[in-house]
């Protein structure tokens, strides 16, 4: 059964043509596939979260460039996490946030 889904994702199923995922749902994908793809093909330069303290994605060589994902189901805007509005008791990640708009 799984292989039968497998060939089918092969002929060239698309988000937003053939599927829509819920919002939820993309920023989940977003979220794992970001930091996988990056540690698939940049060994040597970006890994993937390991640890609590970790961003979603660590650059190896320049940590100042590692960041985390977030992403909104809102239709025009990105809310912040508000957990980086609280205290750090310092085991938690850094909270250098970058946006793109």
């Amino acid at each position: 059964m799984y292989a039968r889904y497998v060939r089918r994702a092969d002929c060239g199923f698309r988000i937003g043509v053939d599927i829509f995922p819920k919002p939820q749902i993309m920023g989940f994908l977003l979220h794992e596939l970001v930091p996988l793809e990056l540690e698939t093909r940049y060994k040597e330069i970006w890994k993937k979260e390991a640890t609590k303290t970790d961003k979603d994605c660590m650059h190896l060589t320049m940590p100042k460039y590692s960041f985390e994902i977030k992403t909104s189901s809102h239709p025009t805007r990105v809310f912040g996490n508000r957990s980086y509005a609280q205290k750090s008791s310092g085991s938690r990640k850094s909270s250098t946030l970058y946006q793109r708009e």
